[in-house]
């Protein structure tokens, strides 16, 4: 099986884009990974039902990002992330085409393949696989959606506030460190996080 998992998008100016994906939309900041730091970027996620949308940055020059800003003139998609049930089938047909993987991401809990933009039509392609399979995220294998009406991700049968049944998700649950929430004027900075 495959689906779509997450759309990134990429912006010259971060904040901006932001205010009008929070504002149009009534979204909210749900994670900000400091490990996108390694390629030069910084970013926002959000979960839409049971997708993402991520807007990325650059933060410095030289950045994959940077240059394909400066190729296409301004804002737009980035980046297509599909999830995949079997990611060694799919590595293995790729072995057999001309389609290069130019970055294995490994995190908690997901892989994910990136393919060059080159060769599939423009945009960074990422085949990933979650470990559990209905966590969508690239941060953390126990990272959940802070919208309560999300359904990719199956609440646990109970929790010390609901007792037996069905838990409704935290609108808390993405980790401390780096999470970000709006409060009418827009994201606001968490302990620790890398708004």
């Amino acid at each position: 099986m495959m689906r779509l998992r997450q759309i990134a998008l990429v912006a010259r100016d971060l904040r901006p884009v932001e205010r009008a994906l929070i504002d149009a939309f009534d979204l909210e900041v749900c994670f900000r990974d400091p490990g996108l730091a390694t390629f030069g970027l910084r970013h926002g996620l959000y979960a839409i039902g049971d997708r993402l949308l991520e807007v990325v940055s650059p933060k410095q020059d030289g950045t994959t990002a940077g240059r394909y800003l400066d190729r296409r003139g301004g804002d737009g998609g980035y980046m297509v992330l599909v999830q995949v049930d079997d990611l060694e089938a799919h590595r293995e047909r790729l072995a057999g085409t001309e389609i290069r993987i130019v970055h294995e991401a490994k995190g908690d809990g997901i892989t994910g393949l990136h393919l060059h933009p080159a060769d599939v039509g423009g945009a960074i392609v990422s085949i990933d696989r979650s470990d559990p399979p209905e966590s969508p995220t690239p941060s953390s294998a126990s990272w959940r959606p802070p919208t309560a009406g999300a359904t990719a991700w199956p609440p646990p049968t109970s929790s010390p506030s609901t007792g037996p049944g069905p838990a409704r998700p935290s609108r808390s649950a993405a980790p401390a460190s780096v999470s970000c929430r709006r409060d009418g004027t827009g994201p606001v900075r968490s302990p620790g996080a890398v708004c």
